[in-house]
């Protein structure tokens, strides 16, 4: 059996452009999550919970302002840092609940241009509930693991200074 030419052309082209048989939905759309930088907020909403702590407070009449804010942000850092993929993977399931990979492909391949870039704009609020009912407690224990660092780090450097 001879395959012509046309038939091995298309059979490749096939495989190419198929996606891997190992790619997944979840995959795909912390892939999204990750590319378009979505997922990027974890630490700007971290400072904003954190500087509304009682441990907050009690570190800023210690140390001053601007010092509790940049002992607060280092640890925040620090923290959001061991887990920004599990709040990315929240974030991909999240709109994977509104979306499917490849909508969410679409979506950043074609920008603006892309058929679902209203229904994106349109579903941001549902996501966002969908977030935070699904990242809640995840958001509590990155400040609450960074605000009893930058407790401890102040209450160390007051006993040796």
């Amino acid at each position: 059996m001879r395959l012509s030419i046309a038939n091995i052309i298309f059979t490749v082209a096939v495989l190419l452009l198929s996606p891997p048989s190992w790619s997944n939905p979840e995959n795909d759309a912390v892939v999204f999550v990750k590319n378009t930088g979505m997922g990027n907020n974890l630490e700007r909403m971290a400072i904003r919970v954190a500087m509304n702590t009682q441990t907050y407070r009690m570190l800023n009449t210690d140390l001053g302002m601007p010092a509790a804010a940049n002992l607060v942000k280092k640890h925040i850092k620090i923290a959001t840092g061991n887990y920004q993929d599990e709040w990315n993977k929240n974030l991909a399931a999240s709109y994977l609940e509104y979306f499917s990979a490849e909508e969410l492909n679409s979506i950043h391949t074609n920008k603006k241009s892309s058929p679902y870039i209203e229904k994106f704009k349109a579903k941001q609020k549902d996501v966002g509930a969908s977030m935070q009912h699904r990242s809640k407690n995840l958001l509590q224990k990155i400040v609450s693991e960074a605000m009893k660092n930058a407790f401890i780090e102040s209450a160390t450097s007051n006993k040796q200074g």
